[in-house]
């Protein structure tokens, strides 16, 4: 009897160069501790570790964000669903995608569509270019590292969105935000104010603590 391993496709877009890597995982290649896909760029790489109670262990790179989210999966979740997508927990937009090749390639995809989209929204000019650019070792596309300063700023505007205390020209804003390189923009999607709020380090967040109002301009 021939026996047919199984594998699934697993995908992500890489924050470095915006090209998005694809590769199949078959069980048998996730025997030892950790599997790693890189992208060709090698600005980032994507670890897959099995756990003893048959679940995967995944850290994912983000184009939105430019950190690694980490999430636990099943084994039947992991090789057996069609698309299984895991979302980048600052913005929504799906970072890591595990299925079948034509569902990850089309999940793919649409994923650079609605990336460039909210690019445009933000008003980078060639946001296409973006994605599909060179960039060197030494080129910090984002370089909000901290997580710690990621989580105090996302808090700050949050908060400052459940109580109302952004402002805009618009009677009935959508108010929506973005992590950009040094910084986080914060947009309307009616009328396109916006505001960059710094986010270089610690300092940057501390002194956010103290916005209790936000205008947008």
């Amino acid at each position: 009897m021939i026996i047919t391993p199984k594998e699934t496709n697993i995908a992500y877009r890489c924050p470095k160069c915006g090209q998005g890597v694809k590769s199949v995982v078959g069980i048998f290649s996730l025997t030892g501790d950790k599997l790693k896909l890189k992208c060709t760029c090698k600005g980032s790489a994507l670890d897959i570790v099995r756990a003893k109670d048959d679940k995967y262990m995944i850290t994912s790179p983000c184009v939105m964000c430019g950190t690694d989210h980490k999430f636990t999966i099943t084994a039947s979740s992991f090789f057996d669903k069609e698309l299984f997508s895991y979302p980048c927990t600052y913005t929504g937009v799906d970072c890591c995608f595990i299925g079948t090749s034509d569902k990850v390639s089309k999940a793919l995809d649409e994923n650079e569509k609605e990336v460039i989209e909210l690019y445009k929204r933000i008003g980078v000019e060639d946001p296409a270019q973006m994605l599909h650019n060179d960039y060197s070792d030494d080129d910090d596309r984002y370089d909000i590292e901290d997580t710690d300063v990621l989580d105090t700023i996302i808090f700050v505007l949050r908060d400052l969105l459940d109580t109302d205390s952004i402002k805009c020209n618009c009677d009935t804003p959508e108010y929506d935000f973005t992590l950009c390189e040094g910084y986080v923009k914060i947009f309307c999607r009616c009328c396109n104010a916006s505001a960059d709020i710094p986010a270089r380090g610690k300092h940057d967040a501390d002194a956010f603590l103290d916005c209790y109002e936000l205008k947008l301009k």
